[in-house]
Order: C-alpha cells, then sequence, then structure tokens
C-alpha cells in the first residue's frame, strides 16, 4: 500500500494480565545453558536473562524443558556465550547477506545462519515471542529508512526426526514460515502457525539487499541495504495447552457461493443482500506467521489474504489455509489478486484461487485485483478481464480494485466504471490529522468529505458509484474506504465519526488496514494475544453496523445536508458537490423527508464547548428492488422515507495502547463528546416515526417521543461524538 499506510507513531506496550503461568522465557542468547526439570527458574525481567512468562490467550505457554540448541554460526560466539553465563546472553551475529534470487524462501548458492532448539520433548507448537535488537525495530516516523528493515526474514521450520539436531540436511522438516520479517515497531515479535507436533525448532536467518527484485518481491526491495549484525535478545517457543483452539477440519463448502435473487438490482447489491455488509481486513498470507490466526475477540467478516504465499507451477498464489482451518465458517477474500501484484497482473487470466483454499471457496466474497495501481487504457482493460472471469466463476464473489486518494482523476474513473465495470469503488485513507489537529477537528465532516480525500475522492467515487454505470442511478452500485487498525493515537470518537459517515453518505463496504500482530503498530492486539481497547472500540462499531446492515443494505443513499456548527469554518466546499450541501441549501430534500429544521447544543467540554456540524443522511429504497424486502424490514412500509442523524463531533487523541478502565481520561471518547440534537418537523409529515435499534436491529415505534414546542413537532436526540441513528416514516 501507499506511504499512508506505511507509517507509524511511537507505542507503549500495554497488556493485561492474563492467567499467570510460571514457565521459562527461551531466550536464544541463553538456551545453551543446560537447563533441567530440578533447575531453579528465577523470575523477573532483569538483564535479558531467563524470564517467567505467561501463558498468551490462548493458553500458548512457554516450554520448559529447553536445554540447549546448535547453530552452523560463529564457534565464537557460541563459546562466549557459554562461558558468560549470568552476564551477557544476548546471542548477536551477521546473516547471510545474499543478493542472488531466492529459491522456496532461501538464498541459493550461500550458506545461510541458522540455529536448532531442542525441546528435549514433543509439543503442539503453535507460537514463538522474539526480540531483536532496536536497530531492527526502529519507528519508520522517526526514520524514513526504516523501509529497508523487511530485509531480514527468518524460515521457520518444525521437526520430530530424531537425527534433526544431528544431521538436519537428512532430517524431515515442516516449514511453517519463509517468509517471517524481523521488522518490529512495537518491540516485540510474534511468529503465528498452525498448531503442529515437533521436538526441534530450526530458525534460518538472511539478509536480503541489492537492487534486483528478487522473489520475494517486496515493493521495497530498491531501499534494501546491508544493516549489520543482529541481536538476538529473546526467543520463546510456546506450546500449546488444552485450552487452545484446534485447527478444524474443512466442512465441504469447495462450490461457489449462488446468489439469492432479491430484485432487479446491480449484482454488488444482491452480494452485500445476500451476505451481509462487508467488514473484512487484511491479514497476512501464510508463510509469513505475523497474523493473528487462533479464534479471537475482533468481530469483522474475515480476512483478505495479501501478498504472495507460494510459487508454484510457475504462478505466485496469495493463501493462509492455516487461518481458515480455525475459522472454517468465516467470509474471506484476497487482496492484491491475482498473484500479489499492484496492478492488474498483465497475465491471462486463470483460477487463481489455490487448490488449499479450494475446500473453503464457497466463503469467498472479496477479490480486490491489485492495490493502487495506476490507470491506463491498458490497465483498465486487463482489470474489465479478470472483473469478467471472476463474475463467470465466481459470481457472489464482489470485484474491484483499490486506489490512494487523487490518484485516478475523475475522467479515469468514468472510464474505469464504464469499461472496466467494477463491483464497487474503494479508497484508503487514514486521516491521522483528525487527531493531531485541533482545527481538523472543528471541521472535520466536511474535512472528511472534501479536503482530505485528494479531488474529494470521497464525494467523487460516491457519486459514480451511486449513479450506476449508466448514470441514470436506477442501478447503482456500492462503494467504501479503509479503515485504521494501526493509527494508535485516534481515539474512540474518531474511529465513530470515519466509520458512520461512510454509512451515512452511503457506503456499503469497509476494509480494517490491516490485522498484523507486529506490522504497522497492528493495535488491535497486545504482546499476549490479548484484545485492547482499540478492539473493544472497533467492536462497538461493527455491532452497530451490524445492527442496521439488514437495513441499509436494501436502501440507496439519496442525498446528505450538513447542518454546520458554530465551530465549522469550510461550509463553502460543499458548494457544487453532486447531491451533497449545507441543509439550508437543501430544503426541497429536507422537507420531501420531512425535516424543517435542525438545531444543535454541545454537551462536551470540548473545544471550549463549540457545536461541531450534524449530518442528515436521506436514504430511499434500492431501485428494483423487491417489495417484499422492503415490507419485510420496515415495518410493513412499502416506501418508507428513511433519514440517518450524525454527530459530527470528535476531540483528542488516544492513549498509546490504553487499557479498557481509563474512564473519563481521554477527552475523544464517545461519552465524552456528546451532542443534543433536535429535529422539527414538517406539518405534514407522516404519523408514525420509526427507529432501527443498532444494537438489535429491531425496528421501534417512536411516535411518542416526537413533542410539541408551540405549533412545532420535534424529536431530541442525544449522540455521542461519531454516532448515528436510523430513522424512518412509516408510510
Amino acid at each position: 500500500m501507499n506511504g499512508s499506510k506505511e507509517k507509524q507513531v511511537r507505542a507503549v506496550v500495554w497488556w493485561q494480565r492474563l492467567g499467570l503461568i510460571a514457565a521459562l522465557g527461551l531466550l536464544l542468547g541463553s538456551c545453551s545453558q543446560q537447563i533441567s526439570d530440578d533447575t531453579e527458574i528465577p523470575g523477573g525481567m532483569s538483564d535479558g536473562k531467563l524470564v517467567t512468562a505467561e501463558a498468551d490467550v490462548f493458553g500458548r505457554a512457554p516450554v520448559a524443558r529447553v536445554e540447549g540448541f546448535t547453530n552452523n554460526g560463529d564457534a565464537a560466539v557460541l563459546t562466549k556465550m557459554l562461558n558468560n553465563r549470568g552476564k551477557d546472553t544476548s546471542l548477536t551475529f551477521k546473516p547471510v547477506n545474499s543478493m542472488v534470487t531466492h529459491t522456496n524462501g532461501l538464498p541459493t548458492g550461500v550458506e545461510p545462519t541458522w540455529f536448532i532448539i531442542d525441546l528435549k520433548d514433543e509439543y503442539d507448537v503453535s507460537l514463538i515471542r522474539a526480540e531483536f535488537d532496536n536497530h531492527i525495530m526502529v519507528s519508520f516516523e522517526s526514520d524514513q529508512t526504516n523501509v529497508k528493515k523487511v530485509a531480514n526474514f527468518i524460515k521457520i521450520d518444525l521437526s520430530t526426526s530424531a537425527n534433526a539436531a544431528t544431521d538436519p540436511a537428512s532430517a524431515e522438516w515442516i516449514t511453517v514460515a519463509d517468509k517471517a520479517s524481523l521488522r518490529s515497531e512495537r518491540g516485540y515479535i510474534r511468529y503465528e502457525f498452525a498448531s503442529r507436533r515437533a521436538r526441534y525448532v530450526r530458525l534460518t536467518f538472511w539478509q536480503y539487499s541489492g537492487k534486483a527484485q528478487g522473489a520475494l518481491g517486496d515493493w521495497n526491495a530498491a531501499h534494501f541495504v546491508d544493516h549489520g549484525n543482529i541481536t538476538v535478545k529473546e526467543c520463546t517457543v510456546c506450546a500449546d495447552t488444552a485450552r487452545t483452539p484446534k485447527p478444524q477440519t474443512p466442512g465441504g463448502a469447495s462450490s461457489p457461493h449462488q446468489l439469492a435473487n432479491f430484485g432487479d438490482l446491480h449484482r454488488s447489491q444482491q452480494i452485500v443482500i445476500d451476505r451481509g455488509f462487508p467488514l473484512l481486513g487484511w491479514v497476512p498470507s501464510d508463510n509469513y506467521a505475523r497474523g493473528p490466526l487462533m479464534k479471537d475477540a475482533f468481530e469483522y467478516s474475515g480476512p483478505l489474504f495479501y501478498d504472495k504465499s507460494v510459487t508454484e507451477n510457475g504462478k505466485n498464489w496469495i493463501k493462509n489455509v492455516d487461518y481458515l482451518k480455525y475459522h472454517p465458517d468465516a467470509l474471506w477474500g484476497i487482496a492484491k489478486a491475482p498473484a500479489g501484484q499492484n496492478g492488474a497482473g498483465g497475465m491471462t487470466t486463470y483460477d487463481f484461487i489455490h487448490a488449499d483454499l479450494k475446500p473453503f471457496v464457497k466463503n469467498a466474497v472479496d477479490f480486490c485485483f491489485g492495490d493502487e495501481g495506476g490507470w491506463s487504457v491498458q490497465e483498465e482493460a486487463e482489470f474489465a478481464a479478470w472483473f469478467n472471469w471472476s463474475k463467470a466463476n465466481y459470481p457472489a464473489v464482489l470485484v474491484h480494485s483499490n486506489q490512494y486518494p487523487g490518484q485516478l482523476q475523475e475522467y479515469q474513473v468514468r472510464s474505469y466504471v464504464q469499461n472496466a465495470q467494477p463491483d464497487m469503488l474503494t479508497w484508503d485513507n487514514y486521516y491521522p490529522d483528525l487527531s493531531r489537529h485541533d482545527d481538523k477537528q472543528k471541521n472535520a465532516v466536511i474535512w472528511l468529505l472534501t479536503n482530505s480525500s485528494w479531488n474529494s475522492q470521497w464525494l467523487m467515487y460516491r457519486k459514480y458509484a451511486l449513479k450506476g454505470v449508466d448514470g441514470t442511478g436506477t442501478k447503482p452500485f456500492i462503494f467504501g474506504q479503509y479503515l485504521d487498525t494501526y493509527w494508535q493515537d485516534q481515539p474512540e470518537s474518531i474511529k465513530n465519526l470515519i466509520a458512520n459517515l461512510s454509512i451515512v453518505s452511503g457506503a456499503k463496504w469497509l476494509n480494517f488496514f490491516r490485522l498484523d500482530t507486529q506490522f504497522d503498530m497492528g493495535l488491535l492486539w497486545d504482546k499476549n494475544g490479548a484484545p485492547t481497547a482499540h478492539m473493544k472500540e472497533w467492536n462497538a462499531v461493527i455491532r452497530t453496523i451490524r445492527g442496521i446492515e439488514k437495513h441499509i443494505l436494501r436502501l440507496t443513499n439519496d442525498y446528505l445536508a450538513v447542518k454546520t456548527g458554530s465551530l465549522s469554518s469550510n461550509a463553502h466546499q460543499l458548494a457544487g458537490q453532486w447531491n451533497v450541501s449545507t441543509f439550508e441549501n437543501a430544503a426541497a430534500k429536507n422537507a420531501e423527508y420531512g425535516i424543517k429544521a435542525v438545531s444543535v447544543a454541545s454537551l462536551s467540554s470540548a473545544h471550549g464547548g463549540g457545536t461541531a456540524d450534524v449530518v442528515l443522511g436521506y436514504f430511499k429504497k434500492l431501485p428494483g428492488i423487491n417489495e417484499s424486502e422492503i415490507t419485510a424490514h420496515f415495518a410493513g412500509a412499502t416506501d418508507p422515507k428513511c433519514f440517518m442523524v450524525l454527530n459530527g463531533l470528535i476531540a483528542g487523541q488516544a492513549a498509546e495502547y490504553p487499557g479498557f478502565n481509563y474512564g473519563g481520561k481521554e477527552p475523544g471518547r464517545c461519552e465524552n463528546t456528546k451532542q443534543k440534537i433536535t429535529l422539527t418537523f414538517e406539518s405534514t409529515h407522516p404519523a408514525k416515526l420509526m427507529r432501527v435499534n443498532k444494537m438489535s436491529g429491531a425496528v421501534e415505534d417512536i411516535t411518542s417521543s416526537i413533542r410539541k414546542v408551540g405549533i412545532d413537532d420535534t424529536l431530541e436526540i442525544i449522540l455521542g461524538g461519531g454516532l448515528s441513528e436510523l430513522y424512518f416514516w412509516k408510510d
């Protein structure tokens, strides 16, 4: 992804203590010490010596019967370690520096540096935790050269062969990762893989330097340089316990999903109505071993696997079977299809779903071809070929490409929509300025819709999606954007605002970037795999979307009306936008949806108690949808006039890796950014006002909440920062 996806900020790791299990934290540098069953294991974290370590959230515990290791490296290093027990137990060495093409994850023609850890017994191993010296883990933001740190890789092999330590070349090894990176901006690395039986663990290190793009194919290859020795400070091998989830056998879902019919709709609308609002997230492919694998607490729809996993039969493949074995019912897809490149591929179409994924193919829901690739007539034609092939072979899977803001000019978007005919338009932008600049917060709504997405990409993609391929609006398709799960300082109200403003403006696709446990400051899990407060906040967003999805997916956005608050100073930027304006300039639409006036009062001390923008999103039923789909979900109404109300007040910065019990400490919490919004209705409004309960999805009659103020009917709504509610008039 582009630079906006690669930036990181400083981090302070916070974690919950989850069931302490005193055990050995195997230090690779100190594992030459002979540890027997009766050895007293010291506690503490001092001086990089043996440590006590806890089981992680999945019950995986450090293996406590380790007696040493062997390697093919510098004998002097081993001697030093053996002779300095309790003094200097770190292991420092220089991996092989290769400028040759890599084969099967290893350099050819050179002997890499490897270490073999003998666990002294067989265990079900699924996790290795490691820490390396700081020059490997320097922050991207403080050192722009950090892009080269992915040049350091580890290959992880497991074995139960009796001769694995004495004759590793002839032993049988199972490779669980061959592209495991040493890059970590959070101060530790978790290598996760599906549970496998092992007594021996082999770690093979190498550096990839040179300016030729090798088989590893990282887009940063031109920046790779030799950056010297590596110091291993800690390496802990963890084994499963009785409470660790086990991988499952797939349940026979090898035939593509077949769509139900909901009317004369664009196929993208059919797909999301049938399969649910897509709330997916980037998860590493297998062989990288740096993503969440086991059943966890994040409530998203499922993964989009990215980056090539293996090369077979002259083609690159993207897959993560380990993940799907732990989550056999999860929806999934592929980012950067077909083969991990950024463009359309420049190749003849073929079935790019690896044979290992076929047992899970019924749950495939999203194929993004390339990522942030450029535009050309040829590229457009290639996208069209891939889209057409996928639609024919996987009819219930969304197909699209993705851009960063400003990448496509409007005439290019128009051509791409008409000629390639994607199922949706998507973009990535993460809006860090919202948490760092007070003026952006005061103008958050209009800034998001216009200035923040260069050339008003948000509103441009919305326009072309809602107008449809033919530009008439009779068959709209969907659009959406990426959400941030790596930018730590965005508080709850900002998370709410970006997600809910997307939906209020008509989006029907959201994607989390990215769900790694170490890359890009992945903020949903702590070092033990336990959920952070960031996950709690994103889960709350997900639940509210799930609460209204059956309703919102059967509608299409008709208009956005922004009631500007006292803090706002850029309302002029809405002038001339398609189906968007200030509330005052939308009189006809306001009246059509029964709304005469909007007033707002801040219930927050944020920004001196000033009022922020309120957004009204007007929705009508999807053109062509079966009437039964509307009556079933809108209390019998055949043509409901629907509107969403959103509180645009946000504030502050989040604490870095905050715990759950931070109460009122953060000004950007939802509860600290409330506004009271009063709607005044037209005298001719329908008799019944309904609300969709965003937690349960139930439709509730709230007509009794309407109050008389003089001759006017009014409704008071109190919403936390970035939150919204969905209402409709029952005809």
